[in-house]
């Protein structure tokens, strides 16, 4: 169950947002508390962003994140299904994933709380990288830095950058930059601890 929140049309893509209002929200609230994204009775909604389009992003996408105060967490990856004739019903294929929703967030929520286990010891030099991995400008980059400084001192760890590094999304007006962004952040969280010392 969710409510329809917002929706836009164009030639290259089709997107719709919404946010969930069904009741297995609660477990999702509750995991968040548990993990210490949240404290009781924080205001807390969770939003799906659907996306289809022959153009910019193939086949039919689900972005789910998370809207804490003002702050936006993106939760997992997206649910993806590719392009298909009618014959294979690309449609009903995205339903039946859809169904799975709230496994897909939990697992996702605990892949990002892992990341308190993992050690960074120059985490400005790590959200840089993690950045130029985004596509973001130079300029943009710096200055996201210049902010990141005052948050992350000394050693951190892989969620405090993660965390860190959603506060790019404020940066963008623009929607399909937002949600493409959303989706390489959210890719983060499944980095091995290898990958993160890389």
């Amino acid at each position: 169950k969710a409510a329809f929140n917002y929706g836009e049309y164009s030639l290259e893509k089709s997107e719709a947002r919404y946010k969930i209002e069904s009741e297995g929200l609660d477990e999702v609230k509750a995991k968040l508390q548990r993990h210490g994204f949240i404290k009781k009775g924080d205001n807390v909604s969770v939003n799906l962003t659907v996306v289809t389009s022959d153009v910019t992003i193939s086949g039919i996408n689900c972005f789910i994140s998370c809207r804490l105060k003002n702050f936006q967490l993106p939760l997992c990856d997206s649910i993806k299904v590719p392009h298909m004739s009618k014959e294979k019903a690309p449609l009903d294929k995205f339903i039946s994933k859809m169904d799975n929703l709230y496994q897909v967030i939990n697992a996702g929520i605990d892949k990002i709380a892992a990341l308190k286990n993992i050690e960074i010891d120059y985490p400005q030099e790590v959200i840089n990288k993690l950045l130029k991995k985004c596509s973001v400008d130079k300029k943009s980059r710096e200055s996201f830095l210049n902010e990141a400084a005052l948050e992350i001192t000394g050693a951190s760890n892989a969620f405090d950058v993660y965390c860190c590094l959603c506060n790019i999304l404020n940066y963008s007006s623009d929607s399909y930059s937002s949600i493409s962004m959303e989706n390489r952040i959210s890719a983060f969280a499944n980095m091995s601890v290898s990958e993160w010392n890389e």
